[in-house]
């Protein structure tokens, strides 16, 4: 999945994978102004996700474990798209 590359664009894939309304807010805009780019605030997600499913590390479950489960493959690859560093790996 392509990582997104306007706020907008951000906004709504979190809205259409995770039912996350203001999904702006899942921006962490301190490692944007270190990176020049949107970047997941991985740790709010998190916490959003325990609220919603309850602490599944108890079932040996990871993050992208509830992820699939709960909200489907293609808002893992998203949340995996975002977790990339972005940079480009040259021989």
């Amino acid at each position: 999945m392509k990582r997104p590359i306007s706020i907008p664009e951000f906004a709504k894939q979190m809205n259409e994978l995770f039912r996350i309304k203001n999904g702006h807010t899942y921006l962490d805009t301190y490692l944007m102004q270190l990176t020049g780019k949107l970047e997941l605030d991985i740790l709010q997600l998190d916490d959003l996700l325990h609220q919603r499913h309850g602490d599944y590390e108890e079932d040996e479950k990871s993050m992208s474990d509830i992820t699939i489960q709960e909200y489907g493959p293609l808002a893992n690859a998203f949340m995996d798209s975002m977790l990339e560093s972005g940079k480009e790996v040259t021989p």
